[in-house]
């Protein structure tokens, strides 16, 4: 197997992130869409995902400190990566 840079896998790693979280998104609304716990709001309904999501960030660099510290960059990664796409 031939060993590949971080480099040029971010740029996969990254597509198939955003592929699966839009697959599994559309997924979860389209079965969620009539109840009462989604905001009808697409702005409120994005903050309260990206919460989400930003939580489990934080609970896996947690984990990961504890359990593998060479592993934080992974969430850590995913946290910068949230705070970026808020501020635009």
């Amino acid at each position: 197997m031939i060993p590949v840079k971080r480099a040029d896998r971010e740029p996969w790693e990254r597509f198939w992130y955003e592929w699966v979280t839009a697959s599994f998104t559309k997924g979860y609304l389209a079965a969620a869409k009539d109840t009462v716990f989604l905001p009808k709001e697409r702005q409120e309904l994005r903050v309260l995902l990206d919460a989400y999501i930003l939580e489990k960030a934080v609970y896996e660099l947690a984990y990961e400190l504890n359990n593998r510290p060479p592993w934080v960059g992974i969430p850590l990664h995913r946290i910068l990566h949230i705070i970026a796409s808020a501020e635009t």
